[in-house]
């Protein structure tokens, strides 16, 4: 992960300061919203990810790193998708297009048991077409479990 650059500010008399007192000048910026100091464990998050734009409109305080995290799982999640069903409406003529509109893309078939299911359901398989592995969670065990019975018996 690259470096990011923020702009920063000397303040000599924060509790938080480190040693050179330079902060992080989005953190200040939420400090003077709150009306408090942050917790060292608080992240301020920038919502266009423009780490340059400070404006309070653009800030988002979080509890801990581990919500920061989520936030920026769920967008490359939704960048994928979207990716994907750009490059499927390139490929697609105009008949293929007004099917794709009625196909939801948040559940898949399971090659086993032929239930569509979300794709919470499936393990996670990034060579498939839909990141997702063939066969659902539930199709993969009793595949797995007679696999291995039939090994040591």
């Amino acid at each position: 992960m690259s470096k990011l650059i923020y702009k920063r500010v000397v303040i000599k008399d924060h509790p938080y300061a480190p040693k050179d007192y330079r902060l992080k000048l989005h953190r200040v910026v939420m400090e003077k919203h709150l009306g408090r100091y942050l917790k060292p464990e608080e992240v301020v998050h920038h919502r266009d990810r423009n780490h340059l734009n400070n404006k309070i409109s653009n800030l988002k305080l979080l509890p801990n790193e581990g919500e920061h995290t989520k936030i920026h799982r769920q967008a490359l999640e939704e960048a994928k998708r979207q990716k994907k069903k750009r490059w499927l409406e390139q490929e697609l003529n105009e008949e293929q297009k007004q099917v794709l509109t009625n196909i939801d893309l948040s559940t898949k078939l399971c090659n086993v048991c032929n239930t569509e299911k979300s794709l919470s359901c499936f393990h996670k398989d990034k060579s498939k077409p839909y990141g997702v592995a063939s066969a659902c969670k539930t199709c993969r065990s009793i595949t797995e479990k007679s696999r291995y019975n039939s090994r040591f018996k």
